[in-house]
C-alpha cells in the first residue's frame, strides 16, 4: 500500500510538462531532499504498475513519461485520492499514529511529522498520550536511536488494539457503507488513512470475503459481519509484516474437537490465493477461535454451557442483592444472560474483546445500571483471570435494563381537585391521555382525601395548594397550580432526576450543605420514622450534576444508600415489597 506523500509527489510531477528538480519538489512538500530521493524509488515502482515511467536526468531533474491520456487519467485519480487529508485534531492524530505503529514495522518520528504536518515535538506528545491507551492492551512503545519507533506486545493484543483503532476512526462509517453497498461510489480516497487503505483496496478485500459465501459469516448479523471483516483485515495487515499469532500445540489439539475449522480454512485459502501470500496454519486456527467466540448458544459445548449457567446465577444473585429485586426469579432475564454468556466464555478465556456499537448510548441512558453490573463482574474476572471489557459490561447492562423495563406498571393514582365536575373530568381525561405512566383510580377533593382509603394508591396528583396535604406521609405527591402544567412537571421529573423537593422547586439548585441546613428537620423526621435504610431511585437515568450533588449530600448526612437508575414504577414496587418505606416523597410547586 503506497503512502500519501508518494501520491503527492506523483501529483506534483504530473502537473509539470517539463523536468522539475528534487529541491523544488522537497520545497513544495516541506520535506527534506533526502526524503524525496527515497520516495522516488516508490514512485518509480508505482508508475510502472500504471503504465507510466519516471525519467531522471542528472543535473536537470525528473519527469513522468507516457501517453498523455493515461497521465490525465492518473492525475485525476491521484487528485481525488489526495483530497483525503488526515484530520489534524489530537484524537485523529493519535489514531493515525496508532494505526501506523500497529500495521507497519518501520515508523519514524520525522516521517509521521511530515505526514501529519505537525512538529516532531507534537508527535512526541501524541506518542505519550497513545502510550496510555496501549497500556490497556499490555503493549509498550519502544524508541530507537535512529529516531525510529515500534510497539511490542502479544500479537493478539496488538491486533485487538488495531481493531479498536479502526472502530474509532472516522473511516469506520465509510467501511460500513462499502460493506452494505457493493456498488458504493469509489474515488481512490482513503478509508483508514493511518493504514493507507483506499476505498478501492477495502472494496476488493470485502468482496474477496463476502463472495466466498462462507456459511458461518452468512449466519451472522450485520454488526458481527463488520467486526469479523475488520478482525480479518487486521490479521491480513499483520501477516504481511510477518507477525504471526502464537498458539500452543496443546491448545491447537483442543481446537481439533471444536467446530468451524473448515469454514476458517476456506477463508484463509481464499485470501492466500487472492493476495498471493502464505498464511500459516496457525492463523487458520486463530480465525477458528474468532468464530467460536461469536457462535450461537446451540453450538456451545457442554462444559462451556455449564460455566455460563454458573456465571449467570452469580450475576443474577449479585444484581438481586444490590437492587433488592428478585432477578433470580426472572426467567426471561436468565435466558438472555445465559445466551449472551455462552459464546462469551471463549472471549473471556482467550482475551478476545466484544465490540458494542451501542456503548455510548448505553453509557448515557443506563449509567448506574452499568455501575451495578461492574460491581458484579468480579465472578467472571476471578474465574478466567481476565479484565472484562467495557463493551462486554455494557451488553450485560442492556439485558438488565430490559428486565427493569419489563417490570414497569402504571402508577395507581389519586387525583385531588377543587371540585367542579366538568373541569375535573376534563383534567382527568387530559392526564390519562398525556401521562401514560399513570392509572387514575380515584378523584377526591382536598377535604375527602384525608378520609379515603389510600392503601392501593401509589401517587397523589393535586391541583389544590393546601399545605395540609403534605402531611400524608409515605405517599408520592405532585402539586400543581392549575393542572395545565402537570404533563410538563411529570416530564421534568423524568428528565431532571428530581429526588426531594418539599415545597420549593429551587431546592435542587442549592448546595448540599444548604439543603442539609434548611431541611434538616424535614429529613430528620423521615430518618427517625421510616428512612432507616432508604434506597432512593430516580425516575429515569439521566445524570445532572445539581441533582447528584444534592442526593450525595443528603446520603452522606443521613447515611442513606443511593442507587438511582430505575423508573419510578419499579421504585414504588421495590419500596412496597422490599423496604420499610412504601413510597418516596416528591413535591412540585
Amino acid at each position: 500500500m503506497i503512502n500519501k506523500r508518494v501520491m503527492k509527489i506523483v501529483e506534483v510531477l504530473l502537473n509539470q510538462e517539463t523536468y522539475i528538480t528534487i529541491d523544488r519538489i522537497s520545497e513544495q512538500l516541506s520535506v527534506s531532499n533526502k526524503t524525496i530521493r527515497n520516495d522516488l524509488q516508490l514512485v518509480d515502482e508505482w508508475l510502472k504498475d500504471n503504465q507510466l515511467q519516471l525519467v531522471k536526468k542528472t543535473g536537470i531533474g525528473v519527469r513522468i513519461d507516457g501517453p498523455h491520456s493515461q497521465k490525465l487519467r492518473i492525475l485525476e485519480n491521484v487528485r481525488k485520492r489526495n483530497k483525503s487529508v488526515v484530520e489534524h485534531s489530537p484524537a485523529a492524530r493519535k489514531t493515525f499514529i496508532g494505526m501506523q505503529l500497529a500495521a507497519y514495522d518501520n515508523c519514524r518520528i520525522y516521517e509521521l511529522s511530515e505526514q501529519l504536518y505537525v512538529s516532531r515535538a507534537t508527535i512526541h506528545k501524541d506518542l505519550l498520550a497513545l502510550s496510555n491507551d496501549m497500556n490497556i492492551y499490555d503493549i509498550t512503545l519502544h524508541r530507537k536511536n535512529n529516531n525510529g519507533i515500534n510497539i511490542e506486545g502479544k500479537e493478539k493484543n496488538i491486533r485487538n488494539f488495531l481493531l479498536d483503532l479502526m472502530l474509532k476512526d472516522n473511516g469506520y462509517q465509510l467501511f460500513i457503507e462499502l460493506v452494505q453497498d457493493e456498488f458504493h461510489p469509489r474515488d481512490g480516497s482513503y478509508v483508514f488513512a493511518g493504514l493507507e487503505a483506499t476505498d478501492d483496496e477495502i472494496h476488493d478485500f470485502v468482496a474477496c470475503i463476502l463472495r466466498s459465501h462462507n456459511p458461518f459469516i452468512e449466519s451472522l448479523d450485520f454488526h458481527s459481519i463488520i467486526v469479523i471483516l475488520l478482525r480479518i483485515y487486521a490479521a491480513y495487515l499483520r501477516i504481511q509484516e510477518n507477525h504471526i499469532i502464537a498458539l500452543s500445540e496443546e491448545f491447537i489439539r483442543e481446537l481439533d474437537d471444536e467446530p468451524f475449522f473448515r469454514e476458517a480454512q476456506e477463508l484463509t485459502d481464499r485470501l492466500s490465493n487472492h493476495y498471493h501470500m502464505v498464511i500459516p496454519a496457525v492463523e487458520t486456527r486463530y480465525l477458528q477461535l474468532y468464530f467460536l467466540a461469536m457462535q450461537n448458544t446451540q453450538s456451545i459445548n457442554e462444559s462451556d454451557r455449564q460455566e455460563a449457567s454458573e456465571l449467570c446465577e452469580q450475576l443474577l444473585s449479585s444484581w438481586s442483592e444490590q437492587l433488592g429485586i428478585a432477578f433470580t426469579e426472572d426467567e426471561d432475564l436468565r435466558k438472555s444472560i445465559f445466551a449472551h454468556l455462552c459464546p462469551s466464555i471463549t472471549r473471556f478465556r482467550h482475551g478476545i474483546p466484544n465490540e458494542n456499537p451501542l456503548m455510548p448510548q448505553i453509557n448515557d441512558l443506563y449509567h448506574h445500571t452499568l455501575e451495578v453490573v461492574k460491581n458484579s463482574i468480579i465472578c467472571i474476572e476471578e474465574r478466567f483471570h481476565c479484565k472484562v471489557s467495557d463493551d462486554e459490561i455494557s451488553y450485560l447492562a442492556l439485558h438488565l435494563a430490559a428486565a427493569l423495563e419489563r417490570m414497569k406498571q402504571p402508577l395507581r393514582t389519586v387525583l385531588v381537585t377543587h371540585g367542579g365536575t366538568a373541569a375535573s373530568s376534563v383534567l382527568r381525561q387530559k392526564l390519562i391521555h398525556q401521562i401514560n405512566e399513570i392509572d387514575i383510580i380515584a378523584q377526591e377533593s382536598f377535604l375527602s382525601i384525608h378520609h379515603c382509603d389510600l392503601s392501593h394508591a401509589e401517587l397523589i396528583i393535586s391541583i389544590v395548594m393546601k399545605t395540609e396535604i403534605f402531611h400524608i406521609h409515605g405517599m408520592e405527591i405532585i402539586l400543581s397550580q392549575t393542572g395545565q402544567d402537570l404533563p410538563e412537571a411529570w416530564n421534568r421529573s423524568a428528565r431532571e432526576n428530581i429526588f426531594f423537593d418539599p415545597g420549593i422547586s429551587g431546592m435542587l439548585f442549592q448546595s448540599a450543605d444548604k439543603v442539609k441546613e434548611e431541611y434538616a428537620a424535614f429529613f430528620q423526621d423521615f430518618a427517625d420514622t421510616v428512612y432507616k435504610k432508604l434506597v432512593v431511585w430516580s425516575a429515569y437515568m439521566l445524570d445532572h450534576t445539581y441533582a447528584d450533588n444534592t442526593v450525595k449530600g443528603i446520603a452522606a448526612f443521613w447515611k442513606i444508600t443511593v442507587v438511582h437508575d430505575l423508573s419510578c414504577k419499579v421504585i414504588l414496587k421495590t419500596f412496597l415489597f422490599n423496604t420499610a418505606v412504601k413510597f418516596r416523597a416528591l413535591f412540585f410547586t
